[in-house]
């Protein structure tokens, strides 16, 4: 019974922590997705692209990895890339013309 209940104990914890690194990650994504909304709103296409330390930024409209062209949609994603788990949001570029990708690396 103890073993059974440290057992279920630990899996909530394990649980837990998944989900709050997640939820995590895209706050930190819509950060950057206001961040850089806001600067091209203000400086255009002189805006700079989201922390290039921290993400990978693609635009439909240029060159743009395949696997990321199936993605039509603004929201949240994950995605397996052979063994990497790629986190990852969509939303209309502010230009209007196409979608905007940032991915973190």
């Amino acid at each position: 019974m103890t073993f059974a209940m440290f057992t279920l104990f630990w899996s909530l914890i394990y649980v837990a922590e998944n989900k709050l690194e997640v939820l995590s990650l895209h706050h930190w994504l819509d950060t950057e997705v206001e961040l850089y909304q806001e600067n091209f709103q203000n400086m255009g296409w002189d805006a700079p692209l989201p922390n290039v330390l921290e993400f990978d930024s693609y635009w439909s409209e240029a060159p743009t990895p395949e696997w990321l062209l199936s993605f039509k949609f603004p929201g949240f994603y994950e995605y397996l890339l052979g063994e990497e788990d790629k986190h990852f949001v969509v939303f209309d570029h502010p230009s209007g013309k196409g979608l905007m990708y940032i991915v973190f690396q």
